[in-house]
């Protein structure tokens, strides 16, 4: 990954650590309800898996 977007990354990641993501309602609005955090995608999804 070239240093330039390995950067942007990294800045996307500490600006939703702390709370300032460039997030946007597009889950919400496709899906009819909130995005949920992956963890817990993960926990619900956990035996789809083996």
């Amino acid at each position: 990954m070239p240093a330039e977007e390995a950067d942007a990354v990294l800045r996307f990641l500490d600006d939703a650590a702390a709370g300032n993501s460039a997030a946007t309602d597009a889950v919400e609005r496709i899906l009819g309800r909130p995005a949920i955090a992956f963890a817990t995608w993960a926990v619900e999804h956990a035996a789809d898996f083996g």
